[in-house]
Protein backbone atom coordinates (compact mmCIF):
# COMPACT_ATOMS: atom_id res chain seq x y z
CA UNK A 1 0.00 0.00 0.00
CA UNK A 2 1.22 3.65 -0.59
CA UNK A 3 2.32 5.69 2.18
CA UNK A 4 -0.19 8.58 3.48
CA UNK A 5 0.15 10.97 6.11
CA UNK A 6 -2.46 10.71 9.19
CA UNK A 7 -4.22 14.16 9.82
CA UNK A 8 -7.63 15.41 11.35
CA UNK A 9 -10.23 15.72 8.56
CA UNK A 10 -11.84 17.58 11.49
CA UNK A 11 -8.95 20.16 12.00
CA UNK A 12 -8.68 20.58 8.25
CA UNK A 13 -12.11 21.31 7.59
CA UNK A 14 -12.28 23.72 10.26
CA UNK A 15 -8.97 25.80 8.81
CA UNK A 16 -10.35 25.97 5.68
CA UNK A 17 -13.32 27.72 6.71
CA UNK A 18 -11.38 30.23 9.12
CA UNK A 19 -9.11 30.58 5.74
CA UNK A 20 -12.22 31.35 4.01
CA UNK A 21 -12.89 33.86 6.06
CA UNK A 22 -9.43 35.48 6.62
CA UNK A 23 -9.50 36.03 2.50
CA UNK A 24 -12.66 37.53 2.62
CA UNK A 25 -14.98 34.94 0.44
CA UNK A 26 -16.63 32.12 0.84
CA UNK A 27 -15.12 29.31 -0.42
CA UNK A 28 -16.68 26.65 -2.91
CA UNK A 29 -17.95 23.53 -1.51
CA UNK A 30 -14.83 21.53 -3.07
CA UNK A 31 -12.33 23.99 -1.48
CA UNK A 32 -14.07 23.32 1.79
CA UNK A 33 -14.04 19.84 1.79
CA UNK A 34 -12.07 18.09 4.31
CA UNK A 35 -8.61 17.01 3.32
CA UNK A 36 -7.43 13.29 2.61
CA UNK A 37 -11.32 12.37 1.77
CA UNK A 38 -12.11 9.09 1.95
CA UNK A 39 -15.33 8.33 -1.06
CA UNK A 40 -17.53 5.23 -0.60
CA UNK A 41 -19.03 3.45 -4.01
CA UNK A 42 -21.73 0.49 -4.31
CA UNK A 43 -22.97 -0.49 -7.08
CA UNK A 44 -26.19 -2.42 -4.92
CA UNK A 45 -26.82 0.15 -2.59
CA UNK A 46 -25.47 3.51 -3.29
CA UNK A 47 -27.16 6.63 -5.08
CA UNK A 48 -24.62 9.20 -7.26
CA UNK A 49 -26.87 11.53 -4.97
CA UNK A 50 -25.60 10.64 -2.00
CA UNK A 51 -22.33 12.29 0.03
CA UNK A 52 -20.00 9.13 -0.86
CA UNK A 53 -18.34 10.43 2.68
CA UNK A 54 -19.17 7.03 4.35
CA UNK A 55 -20.10 3.19 4.14
CA UNK A 56 -23.54 4.25 4.92
CA UNK A 57 -23.95 6.97 2.15
CA UNK A 58 -21.86 5.95 -0.93
CA UNK A 59 -21.95 6.72 -4.41
CA UNK A 60 -23.23 4.17 -7.29
CA UNK A 61 -21.46 4.35 -10.51
CA UNK A 62 -18.09 4.53 -11.68
CA UNK A 63 -19.12 7.12 -13.92
CA UNK A 64 -19.61 9.49 -10.78
CA UNK A 65 -16.05 8.65 -9.69
CA UNK A 66 -14.42 9.95 -13.03
CA UNK A 67 -16.34 12.86 -12.26
CA UNK A 68 -14.86 14.05 -8.95
CA UNK A 69 -11.74 16.37 -8.50
CA UNK A 70 -9.75 14.11 -6.36
CA UNK A 71 -6.82 15.82 -4.57
CA UNK A 72 -3.61 14.01 -3.28
CA UNK A 73 -4.31 11.77 -0.13
CA UNK A 74 -7.82 10.57 -1.28
CA UNK A 75 -8.81 7.33 -1.41
CA UNK A 76 -12.01 5.90 -3.51
CA UNK A 77 -12.94 2.48 -2.04
CA UNK A 78 -15.24 0.31 -4.36
CA UNK A 79 -17.42 -2.17 -2.20
CA UNK A 80 -16.17 -5.98 -1.83
CA UNK A 81 -18.77 -8.11 -3.41
CA UNK A 82 -20.41 -5.50 -5.73
CA UNK A 83 -20.21 -5.69 -9.36
CA UNK A 84 -19.86 -2.43 -11.91
CA UNK A 85 -20.20 -3.19 -15.50
CA UNK A 86 -19.11 -1.76 -18.49
CA UNK A 87 -18.13 1.29 -16.97
CA UNK A 88 -14.17 2.16 -17.22
CA UNK A 89 -12.69 3.37 -14.38
CA UNK A 90 -10.32 6.58 -15.31
CA UNK A 91 -7.68 7.56 -13.38
CA UNK A 92 -6.56 10.95 -14.40
CA UNK A 93 -5.89 13.11 -11.19
CA UNK A 94 -2.06 12.34 -9.25
CA UNK A 95 -1.30 12.46 -6.04
CA UNK A 96 1.77 13.70 -4.32
CA UNK A 97 5.18 11.13 -2.48
CA UNK A 98 3.28 12.16 0.70
CA UNK A 99 0.02 11.77 -0.25
CA UNK A 100 -1.18 9.51 -2.77
CA UNK A 101 -4.44 9.14 -4.09
CA UNK A 102 -5.65 5.47 -3.73
CA UNK A 103 -8.00 3.27 -5.74
CA UNK A 104 -9.45 0.14 -3.42
CA UNK A 105 -12.07 -1.74 -1.43
CA UNK A 106 -13.91 -1.74 1.34
CA UNK A 107 -14.32 -2.88 4.48
CA UNK A 108 -10.65 -4.01 5.08
CA UNK A 109 -9.34 -7.16 4.43
CA UNK A 110 -11.95 -8.78 2.06
CA UNK A 111 -11.01 -11.42 0.22
CA UNK A 112 -14.16 -10.72 -2.20
CA UNK A 113 -12.73 -8.15 -4.25
CA UNK A 114 -15.18 -5.59 -6.16
CA UNK A 115 -15.44 -6.47 -9.71
CA UNK A 116 -15.01 -4.07 -12.52
CA UNK A 117 -16.75 -6.24 -15.45
CA UNK A 118 -16.23 -5.56 -19.06
CA UNK A 119 -19.37 -8.18 -19.66
CA UNK A 120 -23.28 -7.41 -19.65
CA UNK A 121 -26.19 -10.07 -19.60
CA UNK A 122 -27.33 -10.90 -22.86
CA UNK A 123 -31.63 -11.98 -22.73
CA UNK A 124 -34.10 -12.67 -25.14
CA UNK A 125 -32.69 -16.19 -26.67
CA UNK A 126 -34.48 -17.30 -29.68
CA UNK A 127 -34.29 -20.79 -31.22
CA UNK A 128 -32.51 -20.34 -34.90
CA UNK A 129 -31.80 -23.93 -35.99
CA UNK A 130 -30.66 -27.64 -34.85
CA UNK A 131 -29.37 -26.50 -31.25
CA UNK A 132 -28.45 -23.47 -32.18
CA UNK A 133 -30.22 -20.07 -30.50
CA UNK A 134 -29.40 -16.49 -31.50
CA UNK A 135 -29.91 -13.60 -29.33
CA UNK A 136 -30.42 -9.60 -30.80
CA UNK A 137 -28.34 -7.24 -29.34
CA UNK A 138 -30.38 -4.36 -30.67
CA UNK A 139 -33.51 -5.60 -29.48
CA UNK A 140 -35.69 -5.65 -26.07
CA UNK A 141 -33.37 -5.35 -22.81
CA UNK A 142 -30.22 -5.94 -25.37
CA UNK A 143 -30.50 -2.55 -26.99
CA UNK A 144 -28.24 0.61 -26.34
CA UNK A 145 -25.94 -2.17 -24.45
CA UNK A 146 -23.57 -3.30 -27.09
CA UNK A 147 -22.44 -0.37 -28.87
CA UNK A 148 -19.96 -2.74 -30.86
CA UNK A 149 -21.32 -5.69 -30.22
CA UNK A 150 -19.10 -8.44 -28.26
CA UNK A 151 -16.07 -10.09 -28.26
CA UNK A 152 -16.54 -12.42 -25.51
CA UNK A 153 -19.24 -14.45 -24.34
CA UNK A 154 -19.68 -16.51 -20.60
CA UNK A 155 -22.11 -18.85 -19.32
CA UNK A 156 -22.60 -19.21 -15.80
CA UNK A 157 -18.91 -17.03 -15.22
CA UNK A 158 -16.96 -19.55 -17.83
CA UNK A 159 -15.57 -18.43 -20.67
CA UNK A 160 -17.21 -19.92 -23.79
CA UNK A 161 -15.08 -20.95 -27.03
CA UNK A 162 -15.13 -19.09 -30.38
CA UNK A 163 -16.98 -21.69 -32.94
CA UNK A 164 -14.37 -22.93 -35.06
CA UNK A 165 -12.96 -25.72 -37.87
CA UNK A 166 -11.41 -28.29 -37.48
CA UNK A 167 -12.67 -28.03 -33.89
CA UNK A 168 -10.04 -28.65 -31.16
CA UNK A 169 -11.20 -32.28 -30.26
CA UNK A 170 -10.29 -33.59 -33.87
CA UNK A 171 -6.83 -34.03 -33.40
CA UNK A 172 -4.55 -30.55 -32.65
CA UNK A 173 -7.36 -28.54 -33.83
CA UNK A 174 -5.58 -27.01 -37.05
CA UNK A 175 -6.06 -28.61 -40.62
CA UNK A 176 -2.78 -28.45 -43.12
CA UNK A 177 -2.54 -26.07 -46.53
CA UNK A 178 -2.17 -27.98 -49.09
CA UNK A 179 -0.68 -24.93 -51.52
CA UNK A 180 -0.64 -21.51 -51.46
CA UNK A 181 -1.93 -20.23 -55.67
CA UNK A 182 -1.27 -16.31 -54.36
CA UNK A 183 0.30 -14.55 -52.45
CA UNK A 184 -3.28 -14.11 -50.44
CA UNK A 185 -4.63 -17.41 -51.04
CA UNK A 186 -4.99 -21.15 -49.28
CA UNK A 187 -6.33 -24.05 -50.57
CA UNK A 188 -7.00 -27.23 -48.45
CA UNK A 189 -8.90 -30.35 -49.44
CA UNK A 190 -10.34 -31.28 -46.22
CA UNK A 191 -11.86 -27.49 -46.35
CA UNK A 192 -16.03 -28.31 -46.19
CA UNK A 193 -17.22 -26.41 -49.08
CA UNK A 194 -19.41 -23.86 -48.02
CA UNK A 195 -19.45 -20.34 -48.12
CA UNK A 196 -16.62 -19.19 -45.34
CA UNK A 197 -16.90 -15.18 -46.52
CA UNK A 198 -16.44 -13.23 -43.08
CA UNK A 199 -14.86 -15.96 -41.26
CA UNK A 200 -11.09 -15.44 -40.05
CA UNK A 201 -8.12 -17.85 -40.97
CA UNK A 202 -5.59 -18.55 -38.28
CA UNK A 203 -2.36 -19.15 -39.74
CA UNK A 204 0.67 -20.41 -38.44
CA UNK A 205 3.18 -18.35 -40.30
CA UNK A 206 6.01 -20.09 -38.22
CA UNK A 207 5.95 -21.84 -35.07
CA UNK A 208 6.45 -18.86 -33.19
CA UNK A 209 3.77 -16.74 -34.72
CA UNK A 210 0.32 -17.05 -35.99
CA UNK A 211 -1.59 -14.90 -38.59
CA UNK A 212 -5.28 -13.56 -39.02
CA UNK A 213 -6.35 -13.35 -41.99
CA UNK A 214 -10.17 -12.18 -42.71
CA UNK A 215 -11.81 -14.54 -45.55
CA UNK A 216 -12.41 -12.34 -48.29
CA UNK A 217 -13.51 -14.92 -50.95
CA UNK A 218 -14.09 -18.82 -51.26
CA UNK A 219 -13.68 -20.87 -54.28
CA UNK A 220 -14.17 -24.68 -53.44
CA UNK A 221 -11.68 -25.32 -51.23
CA UNK A 222 -9.61 -22.45 -52.05
CA UNK A 223 -10.30 -19.57 -49.71
CA UNK A 224 -8.57 -15.99 -50.42
CA UNK A 225 -7.95 -13.66 -47.50
CA UNK A 226 -7.99 -9.85 -47.34
CA UNK A 227 -3.78 -9.53 -47.19
CA UNK A 228 -0.95 -10.81 -48.41
CA UNK A 229 0.40 -13.61 -46.40
CA UNK A 230 3.69 -13.67 -44.78
CA UNK A 231 4.59 -17.43 -43.61
CA UNK A 232 7.99 -17.67 -42.76
CA UNK A 233 10.01 -18.55 -46.25
CA UNK A 234 7.26 -16.83 -48.45
CA UNK A 235 4.86 -19.84 -48.37
CA UNK A 236 2.23 -21.19 -46.30
CA UNK A 237 2.29 -24.62 -47.65
CA UNK A 238 2.29 -27.42 -45.44
CA UNK A 239 1.98 -24.85 -42.45
CA UNK A 240 -1.56 -25.61 -39.64
CA UNK A 241 -4.69 -23.32 -39.70
CA UNK A 242 -8.17 -23.31 -38.86
CA UNK A 243 -11.26 -21.04 -39.20
CA UNK A 244 -13.05 -18.90 -36.29
CA UNK A 245 -15.99 -16.31 -36.39
CA UNK A 246 -18.51 -18.03 -38.53
CA UNK A 247 -21.87 -19.42 -37.81
CA UNK A 248 -20.63 -22.62 -40.14
CA UNK A 249 -18.65 -23.60 -37.15
CA UNK A 250 -20.92 -24.33 -34.42
CA UNK A 251 -21.22 -27.74 -34.21
CA UNK A 252 -19.87 -28.45 -30.53
CA UNK A 253 -20.96 -27.40 -27.08
CA UNK A 254 -21.03 -23.19 -25.87
CA UNK A 255 -19.40 -22.34 -29.24
CA UNK A 256 -20.67 -19.12 -30.24
CA UNK A 257 -20.84 -16.46 -33.38
CA UNK A 258 -21.74 -12.39 -33.66
CA UNK A 259 -22.56 -11.58 -36.59
CA UNK A 260 -22.07 -7.85 -36.35
CA UNK A 261 -24.35 -7.04 -39.67
CA UNK A 262 -27.87 -8.86 -38.09
CA UNK A 263 -26.39 -7.62 -34.35
CA UNK A 264 -27.05 -11.37 -33.42
CA UNK A 265 -25.11 -13.74 -31.24
CA UNK A 266 -26.06 -17.16 -32.00
CA UNK A 267 -25.04 -20.14 -29.50
CA UNK A 268 -24.76 -23.32 -30.36
CA UNK A 269 -26.02 -25.68 -27.09
CA UNK A 270 -27.99 -28.98 -26.23
CA UNK A 271 -29.51 -27.41 -22.90
CA UNK A 272 -32.24 -25.38 -24.82
CA UNK A 273 -32.81 -21.42 -25.02
CA UNK A 274 -30.21 -19.65 -22.23
CA UNK A 275 -32.24 -18.68 -19.06
CA UNK A 276 -32.28 -14.84 -17.70
CA UNK A 277 -28.99 -14.13 -16.78
CA UNK A 278 -27.02 -17.47 -17.70
CA UNK A 279 -24.98 -15.53 -20.54
CA UNK A 280 -22.71 -12.29 -20.46
CA UNK A 281 -21.41 -10.88 -23.51
CA UNK A 282 -17.81 -8.76 -23.71
CA UNK A 283 -19.14 -4.94 -24.29
CA UNK A 284 -16.59 -3.49 -27.64
CA UNK A 285 -17.15 -0.25 -25.85
CA UNK A 286 -14.56 1.63 -28.87
CA UNK A 287 -14.38 -0.12 -32.19
CA UNK A 288 -11.03 1.45 -33.00
CA UNK A 289 -7.71 -0.56 -32.04
CA UNK A 290 -6.15 1.62 -29.41
CA UNK A 291 -5.34 0.58 -25.76
CA UNK A 292 -8.74 0.67 -23.33
CA UNK A 293 -8.86 -0.85 -20.27
CA UNK A 294 -11.29 -1.64 -17.37
CA UNK A 295 -9.04 0.40 -15.39
CA UNK A 296 -7.23 3.99 -17.36
CA UNK A 297 -4.22 4.74 -16.22
CA UNK A 298 -4.46 8.83 -17.73
CA UNK A 299 -6.64 10.14 -20.25
CA UNK A 300 -6.19 9.32 -23.97
CA UNK A 301 -4.67 12.49 -26.25
CA UNK A 302 -6.10 14.73 -24.10
CA UNK A 303 -4.41 13.87 -20.71
CA UNK A 304 -1.03 13.75 -19.27
CA UNK A 305 0.95 11.31 -17.23
CA UNK A 306 -0.06 10.85 -13.74
CA UNK A 307 2.13 10.06 -10.45
CA UNK A 308 1.41 8.74 -7.12
CA UNK A 309 -1.72 6.76 -7.41
CA UNK A 310 -2.42 3.42 -5.82
CA UNK A 311 -4.76 0.95 -7.77
CA UNK A 312 -5.16 -2.21 -5.11
CA UNK A 313 -7.42 -4.88 -4.26
CA UNK A 314 -10.10 -4.97 -7.36
CA UNK A 315 -11.19 -7.58 -9.51
CA UNK A 316 -10.89 -6.84 -13.41
CA UNK A 317 -12.58 -8.65 -15.65
CA UNK A 318 -14.22 -10.11 -18.93
CA UNK A 319 -13.06 -6.76 -20.93
CA UNK A 320 -13.13 -6.76 -24.70
CA UNK A 321 -9.57 -5.58 -24.69
CA UNK A 322 -6.91 -4.95 -22.09
CA UNK A 323 -7.32 -5.31 -18.20
CA UNK A 324 -5.78 -2.37 -16.42
CA UNK A 325 -3.79 0.09 -19.18
CA UNK A 326 -2.09 3.44 -20.05
CA UNK A 327 -4.06 4.76 -22.71
CA UNK A 328 -2.65 5.11 -26.07
CA UNK A 329 -1.17 8.54 -25.98
CA UNK A 330 -0.12 11.17 -23.21
CA UNK A 331 0.68 14.21 -23.52
CA UNK A 332 4.21 16.03 -22.05
CA UNK A 333 4.79 13.71 -19.53
CA UNK A 334 4.92 9.85 -18.54
CA UNK A 335 3.10 7.55 -15.90
CA UNK A 336 4.87 7.57 -13.16
CA UNK A 337 5.13 6.14 -9.13
CA UNK A 338 2.17 3.96 -9.59
CA UNK A 339 1.67 1.07 -7.00
CA UNK A 340 -1.07 -1.59 -8.71
CA UNK A 341 -1.07 -4.26 -5.94
CA UNK A 342 -3.10 -7.27 -5.04
CA UNK A 343 -5.52 -7.06 -8.04
CA UNK A 344 -6.85 -10.08 -10.13
CA UNK A 345 -7.15 -9.65 -13.72
CA UNK A 346 -9.10 -12.23 -15.54
CA UNK A 347 -10.61 -13.40 -19.07
CA UNK A 348 -9.29 -10.11 -20.93
CA UNK A 349 -9.29 -10.38 -24.78
CA UNK A 350 -5.94 -8.67 -25.42
CA UNK A 351 -3.01 -7.81 -21.91
CA UNK A 352 -3.87 -8.33 -18.66
CA UNK A 353 -1.44 -5.16 -17.36
CA UNK A 354 -0.20 -2.82 -20.57
CA UNK A 355 1.80 -0.18 -19.95
CA UNK A 356 2.88 1.41 -22.72
CA UNK A 357 1.85 4.66 -24.05
CA UNK A 358 3.38 7.36 -27.03
CA UNK A 359 4.35 10.45 -25.44
CA UNK A 360 4.10 13.19 -27.70
CA UNK A 361 5.39 16.98 -27.36
CA UNK A 362 7.41 15.48 -24.34
CA UNK A 363 8.22 18.03 -21.96
CA UNK A 364 10.60 16.37 -19.77
CA UNK A 365 13.94 16.56 -21.78
CA UNK A 366 13.25 13.23 -23.39
CA UNK A 367 12.42 12.53 -26.81
CA UNK A 368 9.08 11.23 -28.19
CA UNK A 369 8.46 7.82 -28.50
CA UNK A 370 7.21 4.70 -26.76
CA UNK A 371 7.34 5.12 -22.70
CA UNK A 372 6.47 2.75 -19.89
CA UNK A 373 6.69 4.94 -16.96
CA UNK A 374 9.02 4.94 -14.25
CA UNK A 375 9.24 3.88 -10.39
CA UNK A 376 6.22 1.61 -10.83
CA UNK A 377 5.44 -1.37 -8.39
CA UNK A 378 3.64 -4.04 -9.70
CA UNK A 379 3.24 -6.65 -6.81
CA UNK A 380 1.02 -10.45 -5.83
CA UNK A 381 -1.13 -9.23 -9.08
CA UNK A 382 -3.10 -12.11 -10.44
CA UNK A 383 -3.20 -12.70 -13.85
CA UNK A 384 -5.39 -15.31 -15.86
CA UNK A 385 -6.82 -16.03 -19.14
CA UNK A 386 -5.27 -13.01 -20.99
CA UNK A 387 -5.70 -13.53 -25.03
CA UNK A 388 -2.64 -11.55 -25.78
CA UNK A 389 -0.36 -11.00 -22.74
CA UNK A 390 0.20 -11.10 -19.30
CA UNK A 391 1.97 -7.63 -18.48
CA UNK A 392 3.29 -5.70 -20.98
CA UNK A 393 5.65 -2.87 -19.61
CA UNK A 394 7.76 -0.19 -21.25
CA UNK A 395 8.79 1.10 -18.12
CA UNK A 396 12.28 1.68 -16.32
CA UNK A 397 13.28 1.77 -12.71
CA UNK A 398 10.35 -0.38 -11.64
CA UNK A 399 9.60 -3.82 -9.70
CA UNK A 400 7.16 -6.57 -10.50
CA UNK A 401 7.54 -8.80 -7.54
CA UNK A 402 5.17 -12.09 -6.96
CA UNK A 403 2.70 -11.53 -9.79
CA UNK A 404 1.12 -14.89 -10.61
CA UNK A 405 0.40 -15.45 -14.63
CA UNK A 406 -1.01 -17.98 -16.09
CA UNK A 407 -2.65 -19.54 -18.93
CA UNK A 408 -2.16 -16.60 -21.67
CA UNK A 409 -3.17 -17.02 -25.46
CA UNK A 410 -4.15 -20.81 -24.70
CA UNK A 411 -5.86 -21.87 -28.31
CA UNK A 412 -9.02 -22.49 -26.93
CA UNK A 413 -9.33 -18.98 -25.32
CA UNK A 414 -8.45 -16.86 -28.61
CA UNK A 415 -11.45 -14.95 -29.89
CA UNK A 416 -11.49 -13.46 -34.25
CA UNK A 417 -8.43 -11.06 -32.72
CA UNK A 418 -6.63 -14.54 -32.16
CA UNK A 419 -3.05 -13.48 -30.62
CA UNK A 420 -3.54 -10.10 -31.02
CA UNK A 421 -2.02 -9.44 -34.82
CA UNK A 422 -4.12 -6.93 -37.28
CA UNK A 423 -5.65 -8.90 -40.18
CA UNK A 424 -3.34 -6.82 -42.43
CA UNK A 425 -0.36 -7.00 -40.02
CA UNK A 426 2.97 -8.66 -41.27
CA UNK A 427 4.62 -11.26 -39.10
CA UNK A 428 7.02 -8.77 -37.30
CA UNK A 429 3.88 -7.47 -35.54
CA UNK A 430 3.26 -10.57 -34.31
CA UNK A 431 5.98 -12.75 -33.03
CA UNK A 432 5.68 -11.80 -29.51
CA UNK A 433 2.18 -11.93 -28.67
CA UNK A 434 1.53 -14.53 -25.76
CA UNK A 435 4.06 -13.38 -24.09
CA UNK A 436 3.72 -14.08 -19.67
CA UNK A 437 5.79 -10.33 -19.23
CA UNK A 438 6.95 -8.27 -21.98
CA UNK A 439 9.90 -5.87 -21.24
CA UNK A 440 10.16 -3.74 -24.44
CA UNK A 441 12.00 -1.15 -25.10
CA UNK A 442 12.17 1.87 -27.47
CA UNK A 443 14.59 4.31 -27.05
CA UNK A 444 17.49 2.76 -24.54
CA UNK A 445 17.76 5.65 -22.03
CA UNK A 446 13.94 5.77 -21.53
CA UNK A 447 12.41 2.45 -22.03
CA UNK A 448 13.29 -1.15 -20.89
CA UNK A 449 15.99 -0.60 -18.34
CA UNK A 450 17.12 -0.91 -14.71
CA UNK A 451 13.60 -2.86 -13.74
CA UNK A 452 13.47 -5.85 -10.99
CA UNK A 453 11.90 -9.06 -11.67
CA UNK A 454 11.53 -11.19 -8.22
CA UNK A 455 9.53 -14.39 -7.25
CA UNK A 456 6.87 -14.36 -10.06
CA UNK A 457 5.16 -17.01 -11.32
CA UNK A 458 4.38 -18.33 -14.50
CA UNK A 459 2.16 -21.08 -16.38
CA UNK A 460 1.27 -22.09 -19.40
CA UNK A 461 2.11 -19.11 -21.45
CA UNK A 462 1.84 -19.58 -25.21
CA UNK A 463 4.75 -18.05 -25.88
CA UNK A 464 8.24 -17.39 -23.86
CA UNK A 465 7.48 -17.03 -19.90
CA UNK A 466 9.11 -14.17 -19.96
CA UNK A 467 10.45 -11.76 -22.67
CA UNK A 468 13.26 -8.56 -22.13
CA UNK A 469 14.55 -6.28 -24.52
CA UNK A 470 15.96 -3.74 -22.63
CA UNK A 471 19.60 -3.28 -20.31
CA UNK A 472 20.20 -3.76 -17.12
CA UNK A 473 17.22 -5.76 -15.84
CA UNK A 474 17.56 -7.94 -12.66
CA UNK A 475 15.89 -11.34 -12.70
CA UNK A 476 15.59 -13.42 -9.71
CA UNK A 477 13.69 -16.16 -8.23
CA UNK A 478 10.91 -16.33 -11.12
CA UNK A 479 9.08 -19.37 -11.74
CA UNK A 480 8.06 -20.60 -15.46
CA UNK A 481 6.51 -23.70 -16.35
CA UNK A 482 4.89 -24.68 -19.54
CA UNK A 483 6.05 -21.59 -21.49
CA UNK A 484 5.66 -21.99 -25.43
CA UNK A 485 2.37 -23.89 -24.53
CA UNK A 486 0.20 -22.38 -28.25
Amino acid sequence: MMRRKTTSPVLDFIWLLVLGLMLGHPLSPEEVRAADTTYFVSSSDGADSNTGLSSVSPFKTIAKVNALALQPGDRVLLKCGDVWRAEMLVITKSGTAADPITFGSYPGGCTNKPIVSGAQSISGWTAYGSNIYYADLSAGANAAQFPHGINQLFRNGDRLPLGRWPNLDAGDGYSTIDSQPSTNSITDAQLPVVDWSGAVAHIKGMRWYILNRQVAAVSGTTLTVGADLDCWGGNCTGWGYFLNNHLNTLDREGEWYYNPANHRVYLYTTSGAPSAGQIEGSVVIKADDRSWGGIMLGQDLTGSGISYVGVENLDVRRWFRHGIATPTNLAGYENHHLAIQNNSVRDVDGIGINLMTWVYSAQDGRPDGWRGGYNLALGNNTIERANNMGINIYARQSTLIDNVVRDVGLVQNLGAAGLGCAFNAGEGACTEDGDGIRIKIDKADDTGNNNTLTGNRLERIAYNGVDVFGHHNTLDRNVITQACYT
